[in-house]
């Protein structure tokens, strides 16, 4: 949602006084008169990229020996966002004579919104309503005055934001349609579009958009950067990262795109790659706290987890609000068995957002693992009195009920779960083997039996999504069958299956018991 906005931010900046007509007239490098190339329109329709300027922006633009522009740059008295508009709008529309290296593009503008007092009066309570975040009044207001003046180009740019603003993307998009129709060659405004489908995950119809917006701006790394991530959202992974290597090379130096590429490599696993990107984002922009939590976030996926402690700690110093770091601080604290201090990482946690729900998991899972079920149950319960269906939850609480001994609580729970899994048609692999144990602890061996092996059978499939039965030392699958094989056939129990069991035992397709800290992610 915010990709597009920020685009579209452009459009209506500050109280407009008029809508602008743009003349524009060249000069050399020496400040020498130029003729414009002949055929050149130096006259352009109210354009609004340009509201809001009050007297003259200067806008210089560098160009090549063929007279395309390859970099600009205001006067120190414009408006940043205004310049960027403005030169944004230029570079499309203006075309540059072949001789001229470097070209000084002085545009004067006259202020013409509309001759109807009703429409300009209505116009800036639309913008004032927009900039206050009124995005209801905004909307209603802009539908107004198009309903007076139809063909008011930026009273449809105003309502394609506050219509996204408000959640209302149909409205938006039809809007958009509207702008597309007075600009069919602006690349921006198909950039602008695509974000907005990519947002609402139309990845289809925003792909569409961003190519378009690319055969009109080939040289725009942020269009590029777009389809980089639209690639990846599919799978792509090959348009992905060509997408985002052409944007570095339009932009070489750009912490962001490095940012976008490390991501794209941590989450395809290619580790060494992800770290050399993320050391030359910090290398662009070291204070950018972004940098450090995507490495520290690669560094905890590789269980580097002093090293993702320290990362952390240097993010949290650049932005100290974020509360996402600071979780996972006690995380990477608690991976380190230093639990103590991920419980007091934790409750700085939950003083400074005390509505954090989530948190109430962290700490009972510290708990678990520093033996003191109680506690981590009444962390547990205290979460499920606020999500009660939580299969995480859940799960965890089973956990530490049957650590605790409480082996018929611990079965309500893994049951409960079961039901879940089962509405969801999923299968919870750690779950039936939560409630194996439960069935052997309290005497109902062969239902175990049952459970162990429809589980092992139907193995690899049903080892997704499996995880620890964590006790200590992390304890799995096979520890539960190997603690029921070297105990007395219970008994019924299907001499069989039994044998099927010390079949699988004795295979090698066992699952590999994944990293410890299960209770994050069950």
């Amino acid at each position: 949602m915010r990709h597009y906005l920020a685009v579209l931010a452009l459009a209506i900046v500050v109280p407009v006084q008029a809508l602008p007509v743009v003349t524009v007239s060249f000069a050399d490098s020496d400040g020498n008169p130029v003729e414009p190339l002949p055929g050149d329109d130096l006259l352009y329709p109210a354009e609004p990229y340009l509201n809001g300027i009050d007297g003259d922006l200067v806008v210089t633009f560098m160009a090549d020996a063929a007279g395309k522009p390859t970099d600009y740059e205001c006067n120190d008295e414009a408006d940043e966002d205004l310049c960027y508009g403005a030169a944004a709008v230029l570079e499309e529309q203006v075309r540059f004579p072949e001789t001229m290296l470097a070209t000084l593009v002085n545009a004067t503008f006259s202020f013409r919104l509309s001759d109807n007092e009703e429409v300009l009066q209505l116009f800036r309570q639309a913008d004032t309503a927009l900039q206050e975040e009124r995005y209801a009044d905004a909307c209603r207001l802009f539908e107004r005055v198009l309903g007076i003046e139809y063909n008011l180009v930026p009273a449809f740019f105003g309502l394609t934001r506050c219509r996204g603003e408000a959640g209302n993307y149909p409205g938006a998009l039809s809007a958009f349609d509207q702008v597309i129709r007075f600009f069919p060659e602006s690349g921006h405004v198909y950039y602008a579009r695509a974000t907005l489908h990519y947002d609402q995950e139309r990845y289809a119809r925003a792909m569409a958009d961003v190519v378009r917006a690319i055969e009109l701006m080939p040289d725009t790394w942020e269009a590029l950067a777009l389809r980089h991530r639209i690639a990846h959202a599919t799978g792509d992974t090959i348009r992905a990262l060509s997408a985002v290597t052409r944007a570095l090379l339009l932009s070489p130096d750009n912490a962001f795109l490095f940012l976008e590429r490390a991501s794209f490599y941590r989450d395809t696993k290619a580790y060494r790659l992800a770290e050399s990107d993320y050391f030359r984002a910090i290398q662009l922009e070291a204070d950018n706290p972004h940098s450090h939590n995507g490495l520290a976030n690669l560094y905890f996926d590789q269980e580097k987890f002093e090293k993702a402690l320290t990362a952390y700690r240097r993010s949290l110093e650049l932005d100290p609000s974020d509360i996402d770091v600071k979780v996972r601080i006690g995380d990477s604290l608690r991976q380190l068995k230093r639990l103590d201090e991920a419980l007091e990482a934790y409750g700085e946690v939950k003083e400074a957002d005390p509505e954090n729900l989530s948190i109430l998991n962290n700490f009972g899972w510290t708990y678990l693992l520093n033996h003191n079920y109680r506690q981590a149950i009444d962390y547990f319960d205290r979460g499920l009195e606020a999500e009660p269906d939580k299969p995480r939850l859940l799960n965890n609480r089973g956990t530490a009920r049957y650590l605790a001994g409480q082996y018929e609580l611990a079965l309500v729970d893994f049951e409960h779960l079961l039901t879940l899994y089962a509405e969801q048609n999923k299968f919870g692999a750690y779950t039936v083997a939560g409630k194996a144990r439960c069935l052997i602890a309290i005497g109902r061996g062969s239902e175990a039996v049952d459970l162990l092996v429809e589980l092992v059978e139907r193995a690899p499939d049903y080892f997704d999504g499996f995880y620890e039965f964590t006790h200590g030392d992390g304890n799995h699958l096979g520890t539960i069958i190997d603690e029921f094989l070297a105990a007395e056939p219970p008994p019924n129990a299907d001499a069989e299956k039994i044998r099927r069991l010390r079949q699988f035992r004795e295979s090698e397709t066992q699952p590999e018991s994944p990293p410890t800290g299960a209770g994050d992610n069950v």
